[in-house]
C-alpha cells in the first residue's frame, strides 16, 4: 500500500464503523464496497459467493442454510427462472461473506461482475480504492480526498464547512439510515446545535460537494437524504481542521 504523505486521525472513523455495526475497519470497508455497488442486494450472486467461500470454510450455519434451506430453490431458479430470494437470512450470508472473503476474491468479483450503476461511483477508503469501470485496488487515496476537500472549501468560501461538520457529528452519534444518509432537517438541527444558528447551502455549494466527490444524495424522491462517503471521513475531517 502506498505511503500517505499526510497523517490522519482515525478515531472518528472507528466510532462511525462501530455505530454502523463493525469492530474491524477492513471488514467494514469490504461490507461498504459490497453494499455501495449493489452486490449485497443480488440474492443469487450473494448465495453463489457464499457457497463458493463455504467450500473451504464449511461453516455449520451457512452449510445448513445453503443445503437445507436454499439449494433446491436455487436449482429451481437456475432451471426454470423461478423467483429466488434469501431475504430473511441475507444478514447472515452478508456477515459470512464479509468475514471470509479475501482481497483477490473481492477483486475478482468486481472484475467478473462489474457494477453498472451506483449513487456514488468512487470508493476511497483506508484499505481499498475503486472507481466505477476500473479495477479494485488495495490502496489508500485519502491524500486525494484531503486536497479535494480543501479545494471545495476554498471554492465555496467556507460555506460547506458547517454542513460537513454536522454530517460527521451525526455519523459519530447516530446510526444512519439503511442508505447511510440523514435527512436535511436532521442535518440542519445538528448545524444549529454546533454553530448556534442556521447555515444553509446554495445550489452551487451542492454542485461543488458533488464535483469534488466528498458528498452524495441518497434516499428516495419522497424521503431524500444526504451522505458522506463514510470511508473518507478522516481526510475530510482533517481538511476541515486545517482550512482557514
Amino acid at each position: 500500500m502506498e505511503e500517505l504523505k499526510i497523517e490522519y486521525n482515525s478515531e472518528t472513523y472507528k466510532k462511525v464503523v462501530k455505530i454502523i455495526g463493525f469492530d474491524d475497519i477492513e471488514k467494514f470497508e469490504k461490507w461498504l464496497l459490497l453494499n455501495r455497488f449493489g452486490y449485497l442486494y443480488n440474492d443469487r450472486l450473494l448465495f453463489e459467493l457464499a457457497s463458493e467461500l463455504n467450500e473451504e470454510v464449511n461453516d455449520k450455519t451457512i452449510t445448513f442454510l445453503i443445503e437445507g434451506k436454499y439449494r433446491r430453490k436455487y436449482e429451481d431458479h437456475i432451471r426454470s427462472g423461478t423467483y429466488f430470494s434469501i431475504w430473511e437470512d441475507r444478514d447472515i450470508f452478508t456477515r459470512f461473506v464479509v468475514d471470509t472473503i479475501d482481497f483477490e476474491r473481492l477483486k475478482n468479483l468486481f472484475s467478473k461482475h462489474p457494477p453498472k450503476y451506483t449513487e456514488f461511483e468512487v470508493f476511497r477508503g483506508y484499505y481499498f480504492y475503486y472507481s466505477l469501470g476500473g479495477e479494485l485496488k488495495k490502496e489508500c487515496r485519502w491524500d486525494e480526498v484531503y486536497n479535494s476537500t480543501l479545494k471545495a472549501i476554498e471554492d465555496t468560501k467556507g460555506r460547506i464547512k458547517p454542513f460537513l461538520r454536522a454530517l460527521i457529528a451525526l455519523y459519530t452519534q447516530e446510526k444512519p439510515s439503511l442508505m447511510l444518509g440523514y435527512s436535511l432537517s436532521r442535518i440542519q438541527e445538528k448545524i444549529i446545535e454546533i454553530e448556534g444558528k442556521v447555515r444553509n447551502l446554495t445550489p452551487v455549494d451542492y454542485i461543488a460537494l458533488k464535483a469534488y466527490k466528498i458528498y452524495y444524495k441518497t434516499g428516495s424522491r419522497r424521503h431524500p437524504e444526504h451522505a458522506l462517503p463514510v470511508e473518507s471521513i478522516p481526510p475530510i475531517e482533517k481538511a476541515l481542521e486545517d482550512s482557514k
